[in-house]
């Protein structure tokens, strides 16, 4: 029984060890972005901002705008419909 434990004990402190550089991946996007860049809502494009945030509309996370596709006004095709 003393066994089990040691184990699961290893396994949380690998799992919070190996965990850490990813969770701290997930702050870096906002602080990589270029000054200058012009945030906006993917689901508003007329909402934009200087600085990342939420959409005031919608509260879906704001993102450089440049990392939208530009929407080409083209429906794709249906095969067979």
């Amino acid at each position: 029984m003393r066994q089990n434990k040691l184990w699961v004990a290893a396994l949380i402190v690998a799992v919070v060890l190996l965990s850490g550089p990813a969770l701290a991946a997930c702050g870096k996007k906002a602080e990589e972005a270029a000054e200058g860049t012009t945030y906006t809502c993917p689901m508003h494009p007329e909402v934009t901002s200087d600085e990342p945030g939420e959409c005031p509309t919608c509260g879906m996370d704001l993102v450089p705008a440049d990392e939208l596709e530009p929407a080409s006004g083209e429906m794709p095709e249906h095969g067979g419909m």
